[in-house]
């Protein structure tokens, strides 16, 4: 049973939540006329920067600035037996190996928790599963209503 004191932290709480969730969505549409703006200035009033994209500064009435970035296109891995892989190769011919090197993962198996209960000792598991598996996160999720009275 929670106690008075950790019931209005719990209020507080989902009611910062709510706030939070709409000076975000507000957020999202100012930054969405920024991104047009400098989208439609950057030529004027931006900076290429070194991988190809660009920035552009906007001030405020108070002085203070954001920066739009638009990030350069990025080179991406290719995975086995894809499209791009394929063809990447047929343009690079022998050249191919001298500009991109395997990388090698391991996935865990479907159902591997189960399997190495069946499959390995007690301490070999433990073991095995303090270098395999990393701690999960812990966040609390809120279940907000819209109005919310005492009771419900």
């Amino acid at each position: 049973m929670a106690t008075p004191k950790l019931e209005t932290l719990v209020d507080r709480a989902l009611a910062i939540d709510r706030q939070r969730r709409e000076l975000e969505k507000e957020l999202e549409g100012i930054e969405a006329v920024l991104i047009e703006h400098a989208t439609e200035n950057r030529k004027e009033e931006g900076d290429k920067t070194d991988g190809g994209g660009w920035t552009v500064d906007v001030t405020g009435a108070s002085g203070q600035v954001v920066t739009v970035v638009q990030a350069g296109p990025s080179v991406k891995s290719l995975k086995d037996d894809s499209k791009d892989l394929h063809a990447v190769r047929q343009v690079l011919g022998a050249q191919f190996k001298d500009l991109y090197t395997p990388e090698l993962t391991y996935k865990p198996i479907e159902g591997y928790r189960d399997a190495i209960k069946v499959t390995l000792d007690g301490a070999t598991r433990r073991s095995l599963l303090k270098l395999a598996t990393k701690n999960g996160s812990l966040r609390v999720n809120y279940k907000t209503k819209k109005t919310a009275s005492k009771g419900e």
